[in-house]
């Protein structure tokens, strides 16, 4: 036979087979004699059949190498636990055949029969293949001081193999468990942290992505801040926060739909929680300090109540003004609501707040003394309050007893009595 052929054929065994592989660069050579079918005895003839490596999973394509001196084919075998379960022909080369494992098991490839002495083989061991996962490393801090510490755990992992932990830089690694180990800072610099899962039976190896942890010289520093107290609506207050570092503490509003701040003043402009929160970013020698927040409860603006009457010894029956006059609006926001008018305890009337006034017209006052007090009943952004007490006396229609009558009669008596002397 004259020519070159380039492929295997006659495949037998539904245990392997061939596809379009890689190409793969490790080679492992062989080298044998092989007896020539019609020469009668072995002939001194150098052959080659090579393999990439000889550890595989299932369906992991490789590449078959064979390369022979002669133009004759050569038989192939495949062996399972020592039967054979597939023959093939291969051709005179050089020729590379991409190949696959269909199942595990161990199998030998062999080029002549196992039975004759100047037989080769290669060895192959193929296991169930391993599914692939991925593991996430988290770090309980990626700032820290020298002298200091950070967790380390990982997260998302599937398989059950022993989990190790590497670092680069100026950090070591301690207290390390199965899943969970202790990062060491013990001067200032930086270092990538990384996490890595060994196979088991299902699952395969993984390794996290790194994660620099950087490592100042810098001091820690806190804030001490209390929130401020009587938040109203309409109001205002002053904000007292210190940083263990001496330096200055900055606020701001988390919620400025309620309250807004300007420095160091917080105004409360709707009801509702108000969330202030203080920071101080450091500087050369501190870190920033953890933000601290507080929240308080804004409520409704205080109010006051002044009340007048127009008259407060009318003539029994003459009308009465009552007028109410509220404070405390804060500016765009009128008060609303209603003024009840009390006599003592018994109400005598009531008026819409207009303006800020209330006023109500009473003619049905009895002789006497009556203590009028004015009642503001409050409304969504303005609390109750009470006015003074007023006292409104209705006098008598016996002469007598109305002092200007008496008055009156007694001037008229003693120009009487001068005209007659």
């Amino acid at each position: 036979m004259n020519r070159c052929f380039a492929a295997a054929r006659n495949l037998i065994s539904g245990l392997w087979g061939r596809s379009n592989g890689r190409a793969l660069s490790v080679v492992l050579a062989l080298a044998a004699s092989v007896f020539l079918a019609g020469q009668g005895a072995a002939a001194a003839q150098q052959f080659t059949l090579s393999a990439p490596k000889l550890n595989l999973a299932v369906d992991e394509q490789f590449d078959l190498s064979f390369e022979s001196p002669i133009l004759g084919v050569v038989s192939g075998y495949l062996y399972s636990n020592g039967n054979r379960v597939g023959q093939f022909e291969l051709l005179p080369g050089p020729n590379t055949f991409p190949w696959q494992f269909n199942a595990p098991g161990t199998y030998i490839l062999a080029y002549g029969d196992l039975s004759r002495p100047q037989s080769n083989t290669i060895t192959f061991t193929v296991v169930a293949g391993l599914t692939p996962q991925t593991i996430t490393l988290n770090v309980s801090s990626t700032n820290l001081t020298p002298g200091g510490t950070a967790n380390l755990s990982v997260s998302g992992a599937q398989g059950s193999g022993n989990i190790t932990y590497t670092t680069t830089g100026t950090c070591t690694i301690t207290n390390a468990t199965a899943t969970t180990a202790t990062l060491n800072a013990p001067s200032a610099g930086s270092c990538d942290v990384k996490a890595t899962i060994a196979a088991d039976a299902n699952y395969g190896t993984a390794a996290s992505a790194p994660v620099t942890v950087t490592v100042t010289s810098k001091s820690n520093q806190t804030i001490n801040f209390t929130a401020p107290s009587g938040a109203a609506f309409g109001g205002s207050a002053t904000l007292t926060a210190t940083a263990s570092s001496g330096l200055t503490v900055a606020f701001t509003s988390l919620t400025s739909s309620v309250c807004t701040v300007s420095g160091t003043t917080v105004s409360y402009i709707a009801l509702g929680a108000c969330s202030i929160a203080a920071n101080q970013p450091g500087d050369g020698t501190w870190l920033a300090a953890p933000q601290v927040s507080r929240t308080v409860v804004v409520g409704v603006a205080a109010t006051s109540v002044a009340l007048t009457a127009d008259v407060t010894a009318p003539v029994p029956g003459a009308p009465v003004l009552l007028r109410a006059v509220l404070s405390g609006a804060v500016s765009g926001t009128p008060v609303t609501g209603v003024v009840t008018f009390k006599d003592g305890a018994a109400t005598i009337g009531t008026s819409p707040v207009s303006a800020g006034v209330a006023t109500l017209s009473i003619s049905s006052l009895s002789v006497g003394a009556h203590s009028i007090t004015a009642v503001y009943s409050g409304d969504a952004n303005y609390g109750a309050s009470t006015s003074n007490a007023v006292t409104v006396t209705p006098s008598s229609l016996d002469p007598t007893k109305n002092a200007a009558v008496r008055s009156i009669v007694n001037n008229q008596v003693q120009t009487a009595q001068r005209i007659a002397g």
